[in-house]
């Protein structure tokens, strides 16, 4: 209006009130002037949906109970349990027959006792004494006050895109026309470029995508003998080197640039051995703290991690047996070791290692 995009629309009784992003002057004269683009994707959307509604009760007598309409998708919730892949084809290949044959879409209305001779797809309460009726020509009768195309044809495409299970029913997600349109470009580009990084063509690519699956799986197998056997070499030698503080065994190494996976695992082999507590740093994407103890150690290593956390302005947390932390600020990792190890070292006496 003016140059001022419409933000929202009400209705206060027989008014029809605009909300605008710009101001107007008391006495101004306003033009308005349609945003076709976004009235048409929604006239594709909607029409879209009374034919794909239609279509479902054809193939499956599943009701749509409720429909949205979303700034970039549309869903349609049917009163069904389950819905297969075949099932979902079939009724998507039904409402794009009706698009096909361009049939044309009827306005209409009819006072509330004419009501009985319409075949309504869905016959709600109505208020006043005459309805407005959308009918797809000889395939759909509904009573709606929305906004839709003049022939079927305009609706372009109808795209089943997918489903979840919703309050007892099924919640169906589906684009129509230009939506459509987008979305399969986004998708042929993503094809496009699998195929281009795999150096295969397009009908092979899910049976390469499958073995590299499989492959993938294989390697995740033969990473975690390696792992296990790294970590073995590691704790032994770690243990070898640790200093014996009271009637336990304190490990402490700052590892570097570490995955914290490896990490987990090397400390979890430390404390299998028994009276050991651990200490150990780690940098990958943050900078992280782990401490640990045996089992059998009644040693509580919370205290360590908060005196480390303070010093770190780190986040964390954990049980008695096993604790960690982690901050942004990388450069502090060796500070809060150091502190954590002070801690340990000041209550590693003869009773602080009693067995739990």
């Amino acid at each position: 209006m003016n140059g001022a995009a419409v933000a929202s629309v009400a209705e206060d009784g027989d008014r029809i009130i605009h909300f605008t992003e710009g101001l107007f002057k008391t006495g101004e004269t306003v033009k308005g002037v349609l945003d076709w683009n976004r009235r048409f994707d929604h006239m594709q959307q909607h029409s879209g949906q009374h034919i794909l509604s239609q279509a479902f009760i054809g193939v499956l007598d599943a009701k749509t109970t409720s429909f949205h309409l979303g700034a970039e998708s549309a869903t349609i919730d049917l009163g069904i349990a389950d819905l297969s892949e075949g099932d979902a084809r079939k009724a998507e290949v039904e409402a794009n027959r009706l698009l096909n044959e361009d049939r044309i879409v009827h306005v209409y209305h009819r006072s509330i006792d004419q009501l009985d001779s319409v075949p309504l797809r869905k016959r709600p309460v109505i208020p006043g004494d005459t309805a407005r009726i959308v009918e797809v020509e000889d395939f759909d009768w509904s009573l709606c006050c929305g906004t839709h195309v003049r022939h079927t044809g305009e609706v372009g495409i109808i795209k089943i895109t997918g489903w979840e299970k919703y309050k007892g029913g099924l919640r169906l997600h589906f684009l129509c026309g230009a939506r459509a349109l987008k979305d399969f470009q986004a998708k042929n580009d993503l094809v496009k470029s699998l195929v281009r990084t795999l150096t295969v063509g397009e009908n092979e690519l899910a049976e390469r995508v499958s073995r590299l699956k499989d492959e993938c799986k294989t390697m995740e197998k033969r990473n975690q003998v390696l792992l296990s056997l790294v970590t073995d070499a590691e704790a032994q030698k770690l243990l070898q080197t640790a200093k014996d503080v009271g009637s336990a065994k304190l490990a402490s190494v700052f590892l570097g640039n570490r995955d914290p996976r490896e990490v987990r695992e090397l400390v979890k082999k430390l404390v299998s051995f028994e009276d050991v507590v651990v200490v150990i740093g780690a940098v990958h994407d943050r900078a992280s703290l782990f401490l640990a103890r045996s089992e059998r150690l009644g040693f509580d290593v919370r205290p360590a991690l908060q005196a480390a956390m303070h010093v770190m302005n780190a986040t964390g947390g954990g049980s008695p047996n096993w604790a960690q932390c982690s901050t942004g600020d990388t450069d502090q990792i060796e500070k809060g070791m150091k502190k954590a190890i002070e801690v340990i070292e000041s209550s590693m006496g003869p009773s602080a290692f009693i067995p739990s």
